[in-house]
C-alpha cells in the first residue's frame, strides 16, 4: 500500500457529547448536535442503526474500551490484547411493514480492506477479523419489539478460521447454519464467558504482509 501525503492524513474521531452548536461562522443557529442524533438515530429497529447497536452491545459486554465508533474499518472491534472482532447483526422483525417474520441471515464474505490510516482498499479480500461474534435480534413479536431490551438478543462467537474453512466463498449464512459450526447461542449476560471461552482455544494470529492496519 502506498501512502498518502504527509499534507492529507486521516482526521482524528473524537468523541462528542451533543451539547456542540450548529451556527453560522461564530454565530449560534439556535440549535445543536443532540436534535440531529435524536432526528438521524431514532429508528434503531432499522437494519443500520440496529446493526450499529450490535457492535455497541459487544463491545459493552467484552468490556473494549472505544470512544467512537468507526465505521470504516476493515473489523468492527478490537481488544486490549489486539484480537480483532468482526460484528454481524440480523433478525426477525423490521422497520417496514411486513407480509411475515424475515427468515434471519448474517453476511460472511470475503472483502477488500479499508485502512483508514492510508486512504486505500487492500489489492486482496479476506476475512480480516480473528472472530465472529454474530448478533441476532431474536424477538418475533413485532408490536413488543425493542432492541433496546438486551433480553431480545442473542449472540454466537465463531473463530474466523472457522468460518473460513467451513464457509470457503459464501457470502451469507443462515442461523442453522451457524449452530452446526460450532458454539452456541448465547445471552447478552452470558457473551463475554463465551468469547473468552472460544479466544482461550484460538492460536495467536497471524498477520499477512499485506494487512490493513489502522
Amino acid at each position: 500500500m502506498s501512502r498518502l501525503p504527509q499534507e492529507l492524513p486521516a482526521l482524528p474521531l473524537t468523541r462528542l457529547d451533543g451539547r456542540e452548536p450548529f451556527r453560522e461562522g461564530s454565530a449560534p443557529a439556535g440549535f445543536d448536535l443532540l436534535e440531529f442524533w435524536r432526528w438521524s438515530g431514532s429508528d434503531v429497529i432499522g437494519n443500520t442503526l440496529r446493526g450499529a447497536m450490535a457492535e455497541f452491545l459487544v463491545a459493552r459486554a467484552l468490556g473494549i474500551a472505544t470512544d467512537v465508533r468507526d465505521e470504516w474499518n476493515a473489523w468492527d472491534l478490537e481488544t486490549a490484547d489486539g484480537l480483532r472482532i468482526e460484528v454481524k447483526c440480523s433478525g426477525y422483525v423490521q422497520a417496514w411493514a411486513q407480509k411475515s417474520l424475515s427468515a434471519p441471515s448474517f453476511g460472511v464474505a470475503r472483502r477488500a480492506g479499508w485502512t483508514r490510516a492510508l486512504g486505500e482498499f487492500s489489492k486482496r479480500q479476506a476475512r480480516w477479523s480473528d472472530v465472529f461474534v454474530f448478533a441476532l435480534h431474536a424477538h418475533r413479536d413485532k408490536p413488543a419489539a425493542d432492541p433496546l431490551d438486551l433480553a431480545q438478543w442473542r449472540f454466537l462467537v465463531i473463530p474466523t478460521s472457522t468460518i473460513d474453512e467451513r464457509c470457503g466463498k459464501q457470502k451469507k449464512i443462515a442461523p442453522s447454519s451457524l449452530s452446526k459450526l460450532g458454539g452456541e447461542w448465547v445471552a447478552y449476560a452470558q457473551l463475554r464467558a463465551a468469547f473468552e471461552r472460544t479466544a482461550s482455544n484460538m492460536p495467536a494470529p497471524v498477520r499477512a504482509s499485506d494487512d490493513p492496519v489502522r
